[in-house]
């Protein structure tokens, strides 16, 4: 178990450290070309794309006003709800929506964990049967959301996979890389629920480990599955910055 501890710890801190150089990297790179990204979120005069350039004596005015609120919403449907999908390929927004619902799900489970165990650290009880009103909502929304983006996850991103290997139109222009990205995240997935359904139906083990995490001490004993489960997911997130997926925190560049 130790080993695992550091082993996360490492693999942790590699996620972190790329990822912060991946901002530096982007914040540095030449910024986009007003044709590269039309139609200009935000911009309240062409919602239909164009530019302020195209107007006659365009010198002679103020460049067009951007519209922040307008920006963010059209980023947050973007990376919430998949606009584009749904209106361009219906059929693949079928896979790609709830794939992606069951990592953010992942993602807020995680955090859940996190808050979990600093109830603990607390000496607040967090179980089915706690007195504490606190401890008993973290118990509940952790184990809804946890189950939630293990089913969601595994389901859509199986179903992803198989897609891009049948799909003439995705397979080819689909690189072997993609393929063992998507399998690496569905084995992710699979121990996730294996470990749960197996091992951890409560997640008590998974909040505990988080524990020992946070307060650098000794934890016991694991079920063979939940160790794969963290092994894996603390490769995948030493992995992640090094990968395309990288494209979920570039929409904003």
């Amino acid at each position: 178990m130790i080993v695992l501890q550091i082993a996360t710890y490492v693999l942790f801190a590699i996620f972190v450290v790329a990822f912060t150089a991946k901002i530096f990297k982007y914040a540095k790179m030449p910024i986009h070309l007003r044709w590269e990204l039309y139609p200009l979120a935000g911009e309240t005069k062409r919602p239909w794309g164009g530019s302020y350039l195209e107007e006659p004596d365009w010198e002679k005015k103020p460049p067009d006003k951007k519209n922040f609120i307008g920006e963010m919403t059209f980023m947050g449907k973007e990376i919430i709800f998949f606009k584009e999908y749904f209106h361009r390929n219906r059929g693949l927004w079928y896979i790609v929506f709830p794939f992606h619902v069951g990592i953010f799900l992942y993602v807020t489970f995680f955090a859940l964990l996190f808050v979990g165990a600093l109830t603990l650290i607390g000496d607040i009880s967090v179980a089915a049967e706690s007195s504490n009103i606190w401890g008993l909502l973290i118990y509940y929304v952790t184990l809804v959301v946890g189950v939630a983006a293990l089913i969601f996850g595994a389901i859509a991103c199986l179903a992803l996979f198989v897609r891009k290997l049948v799909d003439p139109e995705m397979s080819t222009y689909t690189r072997r890389i993609e393929y063992f990205n998507i399998f690496f995240v569905l084995a992710m997935f699979v121990t996730g629920l294996l470990a749960w359904g197996i091992a951890d139906p409560g997640f008590e083990t998974a909040r505990a480990f988080m524990k020992s995490l946070i307060t650098f001490s000794s934890v016991g004993s694991m079920d063979a599955i939940i160790v794969v489960h963290v092994i894996l997911l603390a490769l995948l997130l030493a992995y992640l910055p090094f990968t395309n997926v990288m494209h979920f925190f570039a929409k904003h560049f």
